[in-house]
């Protein structure tokens, strides 16, 4: 793997560990460090925080001298700000500043920060400039497409950073907007370490690696089998490839032979979706997905917390439902009125989960999870991969909501 050279900083490889607010903490560098990483950036910093001494933010401005290169990411609106603390922070052990102007989530764009500076290019520029000008260290950029479909202008905004001085960008949703394949090969080789722990003729995966690749567990958790397929299904979408679709159908083959109905899991409903996409007259698989969803539909129904992957497992099975009957497969054994009943029932209990001001009121730090969701049916938490569930099942229930209804869900009801 080739060396990558960002300003005066050569990387041992070009493997970057993208910046993740909630993530990448410095146990987690280190971590991906010691895995090779070539680059590790830290979670996203306030300048203003920094600004006002924020007791806080010193423990994300911490860098252990084993993870080094690292990269330290701001983020700000206000020019002088942004360059005075780039200034005040720059002797720290950090190798390369970022410059966050990416983030979607609505306390920053609502700040006028993050993504929400890709509708101001002249204010990016200010920024940029003073950036690069007040440190001696590269400075980078985090970008998106744009800050939404009716704003993609993020050719436009790479040209600035580059007549500012910037380093280098990176940008989230690359492929969608340059529809470009260089990252195909990427997908490949992460497609053959997931062959690697799949045995075709068994269809079974093996679980968990130590660092060193060497095998520590066989059996974990059933939903990394349909993660496991869910993605080699996507990776026959990007490429047309039969080898992964030849493991999936392997996978999914294990799914039905060790009836995997009874584990409730969104991920294999994920994947038994995205397989039917390519095989659409495989009579079996319908059945088998159908009968994931209607074997376990009392105890979903039943279920009085908000239980946070039901939803999604239910509207993934939802769209093979219909694949179903737009392919003539027969489907008269499936109980849709009860289906579509505990459709409209997980949708409306999931709310319970949800933030609402009334809620979040009486947690240590409203802001922080204020229209976001907990999950709390085994104990409570709020943790992303829970909020990614809940809005999940939420953005397939939109999705396909005229087709429910078509199907007979009561229009308005939920």
């Amino acid at each position: 793997m080739g060396k990558l050279t960002i300003g005066d900083v050569t990387l041992d490889n070009n493997v970057i560990l993208a910046p993740m607010a909630g993530v990448t903490d410095l146990p987690f560098r280190l971590l991906c460090r010691r895995m090779g990483a070539g680059l590790v950036c830290m979670e996203m910093v306030s300048a203003k925080a920094i600004f006002y001494n924020n007791k806080n933010t010193e423990e994300l401005l911490e860098i252990h001298p084993e993870e080094v290169p690292a990269s330290l990411q701001l983020f700000g609106s206000d020019p002088k700000i942004l360059a005075d603390m780039a200034k005040r922070i720059q002797e720290r052990p950090f190798s390369i500043l970022d410059f966050n102007m990416g983030c979607p989530v609505p306390k920053v764009v609502n700040n006028g920060e993050g993504s929400a500076l890709m509708k101001q290019p002249g204010l990016a520029e200010k920024i940029l400039t003073g950036l690069v000008r007040a440190v001696k260290k590269p400075v980078t950029v985090k970008l998106r497409k744009g800050f939404d479909d009716s704003c993609c202008n993020a050719a436009e905004l790479a040209r600035i950073a580059e007549a500012c001085g910037v380093a280098a960008v990176a940008l989230t949703g690359y492929m969608d907007v340059f529809q470009n394949e260089n990252y195909r090969d990427v997908c490949r080789a992460l497609g053959r370490g997931i062959l690697s722990m799949l045995d075709q003729d068994s269809g079974e995966y093996y679980h968990v690696l130590n660092g060193d690749f060497t095998r520590k567990e066989e059996y974990r958790i059933v939903y990394y089998d349909g993660e496991a397929t869910f993605a080699l299904c996507r990776l026959y979408s990007l490429t047309g490839e039969p080898i992964w679709l030849e493991a999936a159908k392997s996978a999914v083959a294990h799914f039905i032979e060790a009836d995997y109905t009874r584990h409730k899991d969104h991920w294999v409903a994920y994947s038994m979706n995205e397989i039917t996409k390519h095989i659409t007259d495989n009579e079996e698989y319908y059945a088998f997905a159908l009968a994931n969803a209607q074997k376990n539909l009392q105890v979903i129904y039943e279920r009085d917390t908000t239980y946070h992957t039901y939803l999604e497992m239910l509207m993934a099975t939802f769209e093979v439902y219909d694949r179903a009957v737009e392919h003539g497969i027969a489907v008269d054994d499936f109980d849709l009125r009860m289906f579509l009943e505990t459709i409209s029932t997980r949708a409306n209990r999931q709310l319970n989960g949800y933030f609402y001001p009334e809620y979040a009121m009486y947690m240590k730090n409203p802001k922080r999870i204020l229209n976001t969701f907990m999950v709390r049916h085994d104990g409570y938490r709020v943790r992303i991969d829970d909020v990614q569930h809940n809005i999940g099942g939420y953005y397939l229930f939109f999705k396909n909501y005229e087709n429910l209804v078509s199907y007979g869900l009561p229009e308005g009801g939920t």
